[in-house]
């Protein structure tokens, strides 16, 4: 389970439990709500893919693909 985070200045962050117990964030920047709240969705089921062996849904997997490598989101969701 993943929870989404405000900060003051209108950043948007993800924090979740990773592989191990430990507490990991994701800097989402200044986006929507829904936005965020889509992003949060992905972040779950790849965590709960990763933990347990199985692979991803279709979209997930095309969603961390579309990711470029240069965006935060996707150099981070690429390494949980």
């Amino acid at each position: 389970m993943a929870s989404l985070i405000n900060q003051n200045n209108g950043v948007r962050m993800i924090q979740f439990i990773g592989i191990g117990g430990l507490r990991k964030y994701l800097r989402l920047g200044k986006i929507t709500k829904k936005q965020a709240e889509t992003v949060k969705l992905f972040v779950e089921e790849l965590v709960a893919c990763k933990m347990s062996g199985y692979s991803p849904k279709s979209a997930t997997s095309e969603w961390v693909a579309a990711c470029p490598m240069r965006c935060v989101v996707g150099s981070n969701v690429r390494n949980l």
